[in-house]
């Protein structure tokens, strides 16, 4: 189909919708005729039961792409890593796409709060060690780093989980930009799409920290984060290819 990029990198930093934006990437990929099929444990790691990769070696991108080529598609993999040199290659030659998911940090940091309590109590181990405010701190700092490395690929987009998560509609409309891929409309996509794919572990609540935070935390974390605020939240700045610039503010 003449399509140039076999890969689509969907990342997002933990709790922020990442689930959400990259099964809605994955319904619009197979609503223009790509399907999504799982990929070889090979490339990436055993157990998989979504395509999910952790920092993949030039080798297992390779085997990636080829698989991809012979099922003439390109699929999309969730991650919550930082890009890798090579992956960053392909996002800048355009042989792969990405967008970049992220949230308020105080209502990732309630969503951290909830899955740990929830491992703790089924006996999981994701999440465990995060039980107050503070730990989620923490885990935030290390994830913010790998955001902006998206961010600063050229034509990634940033998916702010309050643009996309209630209507569904932006996301398959920045899809459309990014890939020119416009054969099927924006209707006939999220009609299909099973909204109970959604992550359990999100309350799915807009603006929920305003009645779980005391006014004391959540100045906390806005002055913690205040260049994450700042720059991304509210002036809605990030570097891009021009083609973007357009619509850089998602409105």
């Amino acid at each position: 189909q003449g399509m140039k990029a076999r890969l689509y990198f969907s990342y997002g930093m933990t709790k922020t919708g990442s689930t959400l934006a990259f099964r809605l990437t994955q319904r619009f990929f197979q609503r223009n005729g790509y399907e999504q099929p799982l990929i070889p444990g090979e490339f990436l790691g055993e157990d998989r039961v979504m395509n999910f990769i952790i920092l993949p070696t030039p080798e297992q991108l390779t085997g990636m792409v080829k698989f991809a080529e012979d099922h003439d598609t390109c699929i999309v993999l969730k991650t919550h890593s930082a890009p890798t040199p090579e992956m960053a290659e392909m996002v800048r030659k355009g042989t792969a796409y990405a967008h970049a998911v992220f949230r308020d940090p105080r209502e990732v940091a309630l969503s951290m709060i909830d899955h740990g309590k929830r491992n703790r109590e089924k006996g999981a181990s994701a999440f465990t060690e995060i039980e107050t405010l503070k730990d989620a701190e923490e885990a935030i700092d290390v994830q913010i780093p790998y955001l902006e490395e998206w961010l600063r690929l050229p034509g990634v987009f940033p998916a702010y989980y309050d643009d996309f998560a209630w209507t569904l509609r932006p996301m398959i409309v920045w899809l459309r930009r990014q890939t020119g891929l416009k054969e099927r409309s924006i209707k006939g996509v999220l009609v299909v799409f099973n909204s109970k794919l959604r992550s359990q572990y999100n309350k799915a609540t807009k603006s929920r920290w305003k009645e779980d935070m005391t006014a004391k935390e959540a100045a906390i974390y806005r002055k913690r984060f205040s260049r994450f605020y700042t720059r991304l939240l509210y002036m809605r700045w990030w570097p891009f290819r021009p083609f973007l610039m357009k619509w850089r503010t998602l409105r």
